[in-house]
């Protein structure tokens, strides 16, 4: 039964709005970082890092909003 929950739950966080917009917001910056300034070797060091401190807000984000739920 627990199998069960753990699944159901990771299923309800990853199917979570909150994560794919500041995901898709992240993402999209270093993604026009990347055609604005192509083949510049300091884009993959603002980029990386814009992409997974937006993927973690987004994370941080939704356990926020699950506990005041």
């Amino acid at each position: 039964m627990w199998l069960i929950d753990l699944i159901g739950g990771i299923a309800e966080f990853w199917c979570s709005w909150r994560l794919y917009v500041c995901g898709g917001i992240a993402v999209g910056i270093a993604v026009a970082l990347h055609n604005g300034f192509p083949d510049q070797a300091w884009v993959w060091f603002v980029s990386v890092p814009t992409a997974i401190i937006g993927i973690g807000l987004g994370f941080w984000w939704q356990i926020r909003a699950d506990d005041r739920a």
